[in-house]
């Protein structure tokens, strides 16, 4: 029998359904959150007309947990006290494996060009793509700005494209894995993260993009903070988390910036500093710890 059973929290989750305790009494039970659940769902009608049922099963829930994992200290504190009682735990942002990602090759383009990339399988609010599109829109330079979006369009960002008059200047490949997505980031010069966090109403992330672009080795743009990351890592542009358009003058100074070094010294740096904090291996001995720290409580 397992000493410990954790368990990716989801709103819909009904207790009488799944109690591990009612099958084995003294197993511990952490669930794993990935948001601030009742927050989120007020970004719908729907969601905010359940909010309150949501909330009520939540607190059922979570009455029955021995310890909680948040993927940031934001979310892991919210659920916390949500609880209302004195239970451990514990922030495990997200990773990855670091060896299943190719390191980008270098591609450098031209001064007067900026090719972007935008990788998901979506592009929903949160993801702040609009931001993008309203700042290429503004920006009056001689550069040329250009967008790839490997994923599918949202119908509103595709809307949003037609009204800006950006249809020249957006690439839509759809989606793209293996091959033919390492082609598009072999392509760009930055990668886009989200840049819409703020209406989630976060202030920490930790997505699983960023980990990707870490990974290859592209520099890229993000509007929130990532506890795996340095404030000043100097391959990252950090924009202000709010709705206002990307200011791309400050993009350009940015990517001026690092044409001044090789681009195989910076895809080697994001690299390395991915294996080191956000590899697989880099976090399960901390989780472990916790998870054994949970049992002897227990007398188990």
């Amino acid at each position: 029998m397992p000493d410990a059973i954790i368990w990716r929290y989801n709103i819909t989750y009904v207790p009488g359904v799944f109690n591990p305790k009612k099958i084995i009494p003294r197993v511990i039970f952490i669930t794993e959150h990935q948001a601030k659940e009742i927050e989120e769902l007020q970004g719908s009608r729907a969601g905010r007309l359940l909010a309150p049922l949501i909330a009520w099963n939540g607190n059922h829930v979570l009455r029955k947990v021995d310890g909680i994992i948040g993927v940031t200290s934001e979310i892991a504190s919210y659920e916390y006290n949500l609880i209302r009682r004195d239970i451990p735990y514990f922030t495990l942002t997200n990773s990855i494996r670091v060896q299943n990602y190719p390191l980008k090759k270098s591609t450098r383009t031209a001064n007067d060009l900026l090719r972007m990339l935008y990788v998901g399988s979506h592009t929903a609010s949160w993801q702040g793509l609009d931001r993008i599109l309203a700042g290429m829109s503004a920006f009056k330079d001689d550069t040329k700005l250009e967008l790839h979006i490997a994923g599918i369009l949202d119908a509103d960002i595709a809307k949003l494209i037609e009204s800006l008059h950006l249809r020249d200047r957006v690439i839509v490949h759809g989606y793209k894995t293996d091959r033919e997505l390492d082609c598009l980031f072999d392509l760009c010069d930055l990668a886009i993260g989200t840049l819409g966090m703020h209406r989630k109403d976060l202030v920490y992330g930790s997505t699983l993009k960023v980990r990707e672009y870490m990974a290859r080795g592209i520099p890229f743009i993000i509007s929130y903070k990532d506890e795996d990351i340095a404030q000043n890592f100097p391959y990252i542009l950090h924009a202000p988390a709010d709705d206002t358009p990307i200011d791309f003058s400050k993009v350009m100074a940015f990517i001026k910036g690092l044409r001044k070094y090789r681009a195989e010294s910076i895809s080697t740096a994001m690299r390395d500093y991915a294996s080191e904090h956000m590899d697989y291996e880099a976090k399960a001995h901390r989780l472990l710890a916790f998870i054994k720290s949970l049992v002897p409580a227990t007398g188990t």
